[in-house]
């Protein structure tokens, strides 16, 4: 009988907190957030936890997701203009004669990738294959800095 009221007491207690988290707006938005951040749209999981973190500042949650929505959206900044400056050099690459203006372009794309990828940092709950690619990336614009300077 005791064990009967244990659970009883324990499902009471469960129900209250599914109740509170269905009816508290905040953590409504910071579930959704939590699941576009694993859909990998950190964007909107950024704003839709701001959004639940601006309604309650204690809700952790929302905080959490905003936090790593930041730092995987810096992230998956950094490899997009990372792809677009690699297309550029290769163009430029392809051309007969390269000018002084072209290699001195090439420098700075490379000297600013490579500063932006120090400023962007990990943490542990930060997505692997993002943190991969903008290796991968860094170390592609590292390669061809000590190639050709």
């Amino acid at each position: 009988m005791r064990k009967i009221g244990l659970f009883l007491f324990f499902l009471l207690i469960m129900g209250a907190i599914a109740l509170y988290f269905y009816t508290n707006e905040s953590y409504k938005k910071s579930i959704e957030a939590k699941y576009f951040y694993m859909k990998e749209d950190y964007k909107k999981a950024y704003l839709l936890s701001r959004e639940a973190f601006g309604d309650d500042p204690y809700n952790k949650m929302a905080f959490s997701v905003m936090t790593q929505s930041k730092i995987a959206f810096k992230f998956q900044d950094y490899i997009n203009d990372g792809k677009k400056y690699l297309l550029d050099i290769k163009s430029i690459s392809e051309k007969k004669s390269i000018s002084k203006a072209d290699k001195v372009r090439i420098k700075m794309m490379c000297e600013t990738m490579m500063q932006k990828y120090q400023n962007i940092s990990p943490t542990v709950l930060t997505n692997k294959e993002l943190f991969k690619e903008a290796t991968k990336i860094y170390k592609q614009f590292k390669q061809i800095y000590e190639d050709l300077f």
